[in-house]
C-alpha cells in the first residue's frame, strides 16, 4: 500500500515536472518573441520619429 502511494506520488510529481518544462519552454519563447518585436518596432518606428 504505501510503496504504491509513493509510486503514485512520483509519477505525479513527473507529470508535473514535465509539464512545468513545457510551461518555462513557451514562457521563454513568449518573452523572446515580445523582445523581437519590440525590437523590430524600435529598429522601424524610431527613426521615423526622430526625422
Amino acid at each position: 500500500m504505501k510503496l504504491e502511494t509513493k509510486q503514485k506520488i512520483k509519477k505525479i510529481f513527473k507529470m508535473i515536472w514535465i509539464k512545468k518544462h513545457i510551461v518555462l519552454n513557451f514562457i521563454v519563447i513568449a518573452v523572446g518573441l515580445i523582445f523581437v518585436i519590440l525590437a523590430l518596432y524600435a529598429i522601424i518606428a524610431l527613426p521615423f520619429k526622430w526625422n
